[in-house]
């Protein structure tokens, strides 16, 4: 969550002088910026991959197979649509 608000907020400084070392997108007086919570929702809409179980950004047989141990251990991780029930 933090990297997407980091990587989404409104930077306040504007364009970076290349003899101060730092990148764009953060600086050391206004840091990443303005938090910009409506973009921050609609990348997370756009890069969100529930079969995804680990993060990595990849769907892979590992995701299936943590799932599963998940499901079997009764996480409620697994209720992915929040009806208050494991979805098979």
């Amino acid at each position: 969550m933090r990297h997407i608000l980091e990587i989404t907020a409104t930077d306040l400084k504007g364009e970076v002088e290349p003899i101060q070392f730092e990148y764009v997108g953060y600086d050391r007086f206004t840091g990443y910026g303005l938090v910009n919570a409506h973009k921050a929702v609609e990348y997370t809409r756009k890069h969100y991959l529930p079969a995804d179980w680990n993060g990595d950004g990849n769907v892979e047989t590992l995701d299936a197979a943590l799932y599963l141990t998940d499901y079997t251990n009764a996480d409620a991780m697994t209720d992915l649509n929040l009806d208050t029930i494991q979805t098979t």
